[in-house]
């Protein structure tokens, strides 16, 4: 997770090194259809051009907690979902209100199960998977104000944690 998160930041630093037309962040809220959770998700576009951005962004499913218990013994199950994204948008229609964009890309997903169960003593185990996928959806984004887009977006991503994520929120025009 620390690669992850640490390749996620060279990607964002990087691209206030070099000059862009145009460079956005922001964040929002994220639901996954597959795992039925919503997350919180962070976000940028580096705009290479007036139609196509490289937009990295990383989702934070919630976290869920259950607890189970029987007569001389009980389990307490945590799992955590998180993903990150390198995508790239294309926008092709727009208008001053409203501009549409296609997306497709790379996804990294990793689930990660913690149970702990007493009984006959205290026992913990864990066990996390990642895996690799493609993305490819659409969106819109919406200019309310001169530096303010609120976004919405729907993407398909394929891999062992196949799922559809719809996401919205808001991104801020940074120059």
């Amino acid at each position: 997770m620390k690669k992850v998160i640490l390749l996620g930041m060279i990607v964002l630093c990087s691209m206030s090194i070099v000059k862009a037309q145009q460079i956005t962040v922001g964040g929002g809220l994220a639901f996954g259809t597959d795992i039925e959770k919503a997350g919180i998700t962070i976000n940028g576009q580096y705009f290479f051009t007036e139609k196509f951005a490289a937009a990295p962004s990383f989702i934070f499913y919630f976290p869920e907690k259950n607890k189970f218990t029987s007569p001389g013994y009980s389990y307490e199950a945590k799992s955590s979902v998180w993903e990150f994204n390198a995508d790239v948008n294309y926008y092709f229609y727009g208008n001053d209100i409203v501009k549409f964009f296609g997306e497709g890309g790379l996804n990294i997903t990793t689930a990660k199960v913690k149970v702990k169960s007493t009984g006959s003593g205290i026992s913990s185990q864990s066990n996390s998977d990642s895996e690799v996928g493609i993305n490819l959806g659409v969106g819109a984004d919406f200019k309310v104000a001169e530096k303010i887009l609120p976004f919405v977006s729907m993407k398909y991503t394929v891999s062992d944690f196949d799922q559809l994520v719809i996401r919205g929120g808001v991104r801020f025009l940074l120059n």
